[in-house]
């Protein structure tokens, strides 16, 4: 976004000017925090998946897959950690 978001709804705020910065996040701790987290989770899934099919502790298993599964959804689908983060003020 190179405006600011007054700029393109110029009714917000009042019209008045707005300050915008930008975070953004090393690549790579990015890449190993996020990225890394969700392709863990991502194997972990398959792998209790294969173990409910194997009829090893599928009770056990059933908790970890909602666990994975909710981690590969905020990561890769709902993007819920960015790697750019702006600031108005």
């Amino acid at each position: 976004m190179d405006e600011p978001l007054n700029a393109v709804c110029p009714f917000l705020l009042g019209g008045l000017r707005m300050k915008e910065k930008e975070y953004k996040i090393d690549s790579r701790f990015f890449q190993i925090h996020t990225t890394g987290s969700g392709i863990v989770a991502a194997c972990v899934f398959l792998a209790c998946i294969v173990g409910i099919l194997m009829g090893f502790y599928p009770k056990l298993l059933m908790l970890v897959i909602v666990v994975t599964a909710y981690t590969f959804w905020n990561t890769f689908i709902a993007i819920s950690n960015p790697q750019k983060v702006f600031y108005f003020r």
